[in-house]
Protein backbone atom coordinates (compact mmCIF):
# COMPACT_ATOMS: atom_id res chain seq x y z
CA UNK A 1 0.00 0.00 0.00
CA UNK A 2 0.92 3.61 -0.44
CA UNK A 3 1.50 3.90 3.67
CA UNK A 4 3.80 0.91 3.29
CA UNK A 5 5.81 2.86 0.90
CA UNK A 6 5.92 5.59 2.98
CA UNK A 7 7.01 3.66 5.68
CA UNK A 8 10.12 2.55 3.81
CA UNK A 9 10.84 5.41 1.28
CA UNK A 10 9.10 8.72 1.67
CA UNK A 11 10.86 10.67 -1.13
CA UNK A 12 9.60 7.86 -3.18
CA UNK A 13 5.89 7.67 -2.02
CA UNK A 14 5.91 11.65 -2.68
CA UNK A 15 6.69 10.76 -6.26
CA UNK A 16 4.19 8.03 -6.35
CA UNK A 17 1.35 9.98 -5.20
CA UNK A 18 2.30 13.35 -7.30
CA UNK A 19 2.60 11.14 -10.73
CA UNK A 20 -1.24 9.55 -9.71
CA UNK A 21 -2.47 12.89 -8.85
CA UNK A 22 -1.13 14.19 -11.68
CA UNK A 23 -2.74 11.56 -14.64
CA UNK A 24 -5.63 11.98 -12.62
CA UNK A 25 -5.96 15.70 -13.54
CA UNK A 26 -4.90 15.35 -17.10
CA UNK A 27 -7.94 12.71 -17.29
CA UNK A 28 -9.95 15.02 -16.17
CA UNK A 29 -9.29 17.79 -18.59
CA UNK A 30 -8.35 15.60 -21.12
CA UNK A 31 -11.35 13.32 -20.90
CA UNK A 32 -14.08 14.42 -18.52
CA UNK A 33 -14.34 17.66 -19.10
CA UNK A 34 -15.26 17.33 -23.01
CA UNK A 35 -17.77 14.56 -22.03
CA UNK A 36 -19.20 16.57 -19.52
CA UNK A 37 -19.70 19.48 -22.37
CA UNK A 38 -20.59 17.12 -25.29
CA UNK A 39 -23.47 15.90 -23.01
CA UNK A 40 -24.39 18.24 -20.54
CA UNK A 41 -23.83 21.39 -22.31
CA UNK A 42 -27.13 22.18 -24.27
CA UNK A 43 -25.00 23.24 -26.97
CA UNK A 44 -23.05 20.12 -26.81
CA UNK A 45 -23.00 18.00 -29.99
CA UNK A 46 -24.25 14.78 -28.32
CA UNK A 47 -26.47 16.89 -26.34
CA UNK A 48 -28.03 18.32 -29.86
CA UNK A 49 -28.32 14.57 -30.84
CA UNK A 50 -30.98 14.35 -28.13
CA UNK A 51 -28.41 11.88 -26.15
CA UNK A 52 -29.30 12.33 -22.37
CA UNK A 53 -27.46 11.22 -19.16
CA UNK A 54 -29.24 12.04 -15.81
CA UNK A 55 -26.50 10.98 -13.44
CA UNK A 56 -23.48 10.57 -15.17
CA UNK A 57 -23.48 7.06 -16.60
CA UNK A 58 -21.70 8.20 -20.07
CA UNK A 59 -19.58 11.00 -18.08
CA UNK A 60 -18.12 9.42 -15.69
CA UNK A 61 -18.91 5.82 -15.65
CA UNK A 62 -18.41 5.22 -19.85
CA UNK A 63 -15.20 7.00 -19.68
CA UNK A 64 -13.56 5.88 -16.68
CA UNK A 65 -14.40 2.41 -18.13
CA UNK A 66 -11.92 2.94 -20.97
CA UNK A 67 -9.92 4.61 -19.73
CA UNK A 68 -9.40 1.98 -17.79
CA UNK A 69 -8.95 -0.13 -21.09
CA UNK A 70 -6.41 2.21 -22.19
CA UNK A 71 -4.54 1.38 -18.78
CA UNK A 72 -4.23 -1.99 -19.62
CA UNK A 73 -2.23 -1.83 -22.65
CA UNK A 74 -0.15 1.07 -21.66
CA UNK A 75 0.54 -0.12 -17.86
CA UNK A 76 0.72 -3.97 -19.16
CA UNK A 77 -0.11 -6.87 -17.21
CA UNK A 78 0.98 -7.23 -14.02
CA UNK A 79 4.24 -9.72 -13.58
CA UNK A 80 3.93 -12.70 -11.66
CA UNK A 81 6.85 -15.26 -9.98
CA UNK A 82 5.42 -18.26 -11.24
CA UNK A 83 1.75 -19.53 -12.44
CA UNK A 84 0.51 -20.38 -8.55
CA UNK A 85 1.01 -17.04 -7.98
CA UNK A 86 -1.12 -15.26 -10.94
CA UNK A 87 -3.99 -18.25 -9.86
CA UNK A 88 -3.74 -16.83 -6.26
CA UNK A 89 -4.45 -13.19 -7.62
CA UNK A 90 -7.42 -13.81 -9.10
CA UNK A 91 -8.97 -15.25 -5.68
CA UNK A 92 -10.27 -12.29 -3.46
CA UNK A 93 -8.10 -11.73 -0.67
CA UNK A 94 -10.60 -10.31 2.04
CA UNK A 95 -14.46 -11.02 1.01
CA UNK A 96 -15.91 -8.97 4.09
CA UNK A 97 -14.30 -5.96 2.60
CA UNK A 98 -15.63 -6.32 -0.88
CA UNK A 99 -19.11 -6.82 0.67
CA UNK A 100 -18.60 -4.01 2.88
CA UNK A 101 -17.40 -2.09 0.19
CA UNK A 102 -20.12 -2.81 -1.86
CA UNK A 103 -22.88 -1.73 0.86
CA UNK A 104 -20.82 1.77 1.18
CA UNK A 105 -21.46 2.05 -2.61
CA UNK A 106 -25.11 1.10 -2.87
CA UNK A 107 -25.61 3.73 -0.11
CA UNK A 108 -23.47 6.21 -1.62
CA UNK A 109 -25.15 5.88 -5.26
CA UNK A 110 -28.45 7.08 -3.73
CA UNK A 111 -26.56 10.19 -2.93
CA UNK A 112 -25.15 10.00 -6.28
CA UNK A 113 -28.10 9.47 -8.69
CA UNK A 114 -30.70 10.54 -6.16
CA UNK A 115 -28.84 14.14 -5.93
CA UNK A 116 -28.36 14.13 -9.28
CA UNK A 117 -31.58 16.27 -10.07
CA UNK A 118 -30.81 18.91 -7.67
CA UNK A 119 -33.85 18.85 -5.94
CA UNK A 120 -36.03 16.74 -4.15
CA UNK A 121 -39.26 15.94 -6.36
CA UNK A 122 -40.70 13.04 -8.02
CA UNK A 123 -37.81 12.30 -10.62
CA UNK A 124 -35.03 12.27 -7.65
CA UNK A 125 -37.61 9.55 -5.89
CA UNK A 126 -37.69 7.63 -9.04
CA UNK A 127 -33.96 8.32 -9.13
CA UNK A 128 -33.65 6.23 -5.58
CA UNK A 129 -35.99 3.66 -6.27
CA UNK A 130 -34.51 2.90 -9.56
CA UNK A 131 -31.07 2.58 -8.54
CA UNK A 132 -31.85 -0.17 -6.15
CA UNK A 133 -34.16 -1.98 -7.75
CA UNK A 134 -31.84 -2.11 -10.85
CA UNK A 135 -29.20 -3.51 -8.61
CA UNK A 136 -31.27 -5.66 -6.43
CA UNK A 137 -32.41 -7.56 -10.24
CA UNK A 138 -28.60 -7.39 -11.42
CA UNK A 139 -26.94 -9.49 -8.26
CA UNK A 140 -29.90 -11.66 -8.62
CA UNK A 141 -29.32 -12.16 -12.23
CA UNK A 142 -25.48 -12.31 -11.87
CA UNK A 143 -25.87 -14.99 -9.14
CA UNK A 144 -28.39 -16.89 -11.40
CA UNK A 145 -25.68 -16.99 -14.47
CA UNK A 146 -22.97 -17.92 -12.41
CA UNK A 147 -24.44 -20.40 -10.46
CA UNK A 148 -25.39 -21.80 -14.07
CA UNK A 149 -21.93 -21.38 -15.21
CA UNK A 150 -19.66 -22.03 -13.05
CA UNK A 151 -22.33 -24.54 -10.76
CA UNK A 152 -22.21 -22.03 -7.57
CA UNK A 153 -23.01 -18.61 -6.96
CA UNK A 154 -20.53 -16.51 -5.39
CA UNK A 155 -20.39 -13.58 -2.68
CA UNK A 156 -17.98 -11.42 -4.84
CA UNK A 157 -19.87 -11.98 -8.24
CA UNK A 158 -23.07 -10.93 -6.55
CA UNK A 159 -21.56 -7.27 -5.07
CA UNK A 160 -20.06 -7.24 -8.84
CA UNK A 161 -23.66 -7.94 -10.24
CA UNK A 162 -25.38 -5.28 -7.91
CA UNK A 163 -22.62 -2.99 -8.58
CA UNK A 164 -23.08 -3.51 -12.53
CA UNK A 165 -26.92 -2.67 -11.45
CA UNK A 166 -26.66 0.28 -10.30
CA UNK A 167 -23.65 1.53 -13.40
CA UNK A 168 -26.19 0.29 -15.86
CA UNK A 169 -29.11 2.56 -14.57
CA UNK A 170 -27.25 5.57 -13.61
CA UNK A 171 -27.78 7.23 -17.24
CA UNK A 172 -31.28 6.45 -16.91
CA UNK A 173 -32.36 6.23 -13.86
CA UNK A 174 -34.59 9.83 -13.12
CA UNK A 175 -36.26 9.06 -17.05
CA UNK A 176 -37.41 5.67 -16.73
CA UNK A 177 -40.21 3.89 -14.35
CA UNK A 178 -39.33 1.43 -11.65
CA UNK A 179 -40.23 -1.43 -13.98
CA UNK A 180 -37.67 -0.24 -16.80
CA UNK A 181 -34.80 -0.39 -13.71
CA UNK A 182 -35.63 -3.64 -13.28
CA UNK A 183 -35.32 -4.78 -17.04
CA UNK A 184 -32.12 -2.69 -16.88
CA UNK A 185 -30.84 -4.28 -13.86
CA UNK A 186 -31.90 -8.01 -15.70
CA UNK A 187 -30.23 -7.28 -18.65
CA UNK A 188 -27.50 -5.92 -17.94
CA UNK A 189 -25.92 -8.66 -15.17
CA UNK A 190 -25.83 -11.28 -18.07
CA UNK A 191 -24.31 -8.77 -20.27
CA UNK A 192 -21.41 -7.71 -18.08
CA UNK A 193 -20.94 -11.24 -17.19
CA UNK A 194 -19.97 -11.81 -20.48
CA UNK A 195 -17.78 -9.00 -20.74
CA UNK A 196 -16.06 -10.28 -17.68
CA UNK A 197 -15.92 -13.60 -19.36
CA UNK A 198 -14.08 -11.74 -22.99
CA UNK A 199 -11.46 -10.07 -20.26
CA UNK A 200 -10.37 -13.76 -19.06
CA UNK A 201 -10.62 -14.98 -22.96
CA UNK A 202 -8.23 -11.83 -24.38
CA UNK A 203 -5.71 -11.99 -21.11
CA UNK A 204 -6.45 -8.18 -20.43
CA UNK A 205 -5.25 -7.84 -16.84
CA UNK A 206 -8.27 -5.33 -15.88
CA UNK A 207 -8.61 -6.31 -11.97
CA UNK A 208 -11.62 -4.29 -11.01
CA UNK A 209 -13.24 -5.44 -14.48
CA UNK A 210 -14.25 -1.36 -14.52
CA UNK A 211 -14.08 -1.83 -18.26
CA UNK A 212 -16.68 -4.92 -18.14
CA UNK A 213 -18.87 -3.50 -15.46
CA UNK A 214 -19.00 0.15 -15.85
CA UNK A 215 -17.42 1.02 -19.30
CA UNK A 216 -19.60 -1.70 -21.02
CA UNK A 217 -22.47 -1.93 -18.53
CA UNK A 218 -23.50 2.00 -18.68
Amino acid sequence: SVSDIYCVSPPFSVCLLLVANSMLSLWVILVYCPFAHWIWNPKGFLAVWGVIDFAGGIVVHISAGFAALASIFVVGPRQFLSEWHRELSRVPHNRTFVALGTGMLWMGWFGFNGGSGVSAGSRDTFALVNSTLSASVAMLAWMAVEWHHTGKPQLVGACVGAVGGLATVTPAAGFVLPWAAMLIGLIAAPFCYCCVLARNWLAWDDALDVRAVHGMGS
